[in-house]
């Protein structure tokens, strides 16, 4: 049975709400701990097991019935920012600053507003307010160093060498069915693994699912790696990277999410990306069988603006796949090249994010009958079982002819 209408409008009230709540805590790598804890009041609330690995990446896991083939689905918590380094600067600048992540130094041509969460003082829950005044470009792409000056003189004593800072840029608004918010990549990606489990745990749906959320992705996808040689995750479990990933041609805004064939750096597995596809299928789509009418969008595309967690599994031998929002001013870098500030809210769609959400739904619910999909009409091994007879009953042509010459 469908749900109601009513029913679909709370779901999807509720999916906003959490991304909400999630991207209003302030990220930066190796300074996740704000949105972490968030995410542990959430799995504590929704009585979903969870552990905190030796590197600070939360793995969450609901697992009930018999044993089968686990889903693992994998999110970063951190987004582009800087950290604090020295005091004093060029041209009265009150502190220098590392960029963390990849935000091209073009981005800080004109000044960009800042907030610094110091780490002790009365400023820390509500950060620090200041402006990017100018930066250095090192003997790399990433390695830029930013000046900083604070709007309140009196608040500089409360800031400290490897301290962080955000741009300071609206937390969260929708507009005509777009979300805008300071952080999308890859907290969408967080909340929607955390909607996943929710569901999961709430009905006890007989399956085996784990929420993987780590740390550092944006210098380097260094918490998936950590993650996956650590032990922690299952290496039979098929690894499902969330990103909000850069919109591309075939990869467009409002037209659903996007099943990820790869990345910049990797092919992903198409064994892994059959739970995604017969997903969709279960929602409407027809991303597996396109003759076939379709009455939810899903698209599915190499996502080759960026790198991705599913990248670091590939390489350390699991299949994986991965699921995208297509994104708009990817790490808060403008798209529209005419507008006064470079450095503004990142996007996606209502629907692409919601659309996301059900498609992870129905992918930890159906991992039971994973085997029975292997040999499923339109994968490569129904296809096979269902010619594999015709081809050896032909041979025998085949060998007669060749003999015969």
């Amino acid at each position: 049975m469908q749900d109601s209408t009513s029913d679909q409008d709370d779901r999807s009230a509720f999916y906003l709400d959490v991304l909400r709540e999630l991207v209003a805590q302030p990220t930066a790598p190796f300074h996740e701990e704000r949105v972490a804890a968030r995410i542990g009041q959430w799995l504590r609330e929704w009585d979903i097991p969870f552990a905190v690995d030796a590197y600070g990446n939360i793995v969450a896991r609901h697992q009930r019935g018999a044993p089968c083939r686990p889903l693992v689905l994998m999110a970063h918590m951190d987004h582009p920012a800087f950290t604090i380094g020295a005091a004093g600067g060029p041209d009265g600048a009150h502190f220098t600053a590392a960029l963390e992540g990849g935000v091209p130094a073009r981005a800080f041509a004109r000044e960009v507003p800042v907030r610094i969460y110091p780490r002790r003082g009365g400023a820390r829950a509500r950060g620090i307010t200041g402006r990017i005044i100018g930066y250095l470009l090192g003997a790399g792409p990433r390695d830029v160093e930013l000046h900083i000056t604070v709007d309140d003189a009196t608040s500089i004593g409360d800031i400290a060498r490897g301290d962080f800072g955000v741009w300071d840029l609206p937390l969260f608004e929708v507009r005509d069915s777009v979300i805008h918010a300071r952080v999308i990549d890859d907290l969408a990606g967080c909340a929607a693994i955390l909607l996943a489990l929710h569901a999961a745990a709430g009905a006890g749906w007989p399956t085996d699912v784990y929420g993987v959320f780590t740390r550092a992705e944006e210098v380097g996808l260094v918490g998936a790696r950590a993650a996956l040689e650590g032990g922690a995750l299952p290496r039979e479990g098929i690894i499902v990277s969330l990103e909000a990933s850069k919109e591309l041609p075939g990869a467009r805004q409002g037209d659903g999410p996007v099943i990820r064939v790869g990345d910049r750096a990797t092919t992903f597995s198409e064994r892994a990306e059959l739970v995604l596809k017969a997903a969709a299928e279960r929602l409407g789509s027809n991303i597996w069988h396109p003759s076939r009418p379709a009455t939810t969008a899903v698209q599915r595309q190499l996502m080759n603006g960026g790198q991705c967690e599913g990248s670091a599994a590939v390489r350390l031998g699991y299949q994986a796949t991965g699921l995208a929002f297509p994104l708009g001013n990817y790490h808060n870098v403008s798209a529209d090249a005419s507008t006064a500030t470079t450095l503004v809210p990142e996007t996606i769609h209502v629907r692409d994010y919601v659309t996301g959400v059900a498609l992870l739904r129905e992918a930890a619910r159906l991992m039971p009958e994973l085997p029975d999909l292997a040999t499923q009409e339109g994968s490569q091994d129904g296809r096979y079982a269902a010619h594999v007879a015709r081809l050896a009953a032909s041979a025998h042509i085949i060998r007669s002819i060749v003999d015969s010459r």
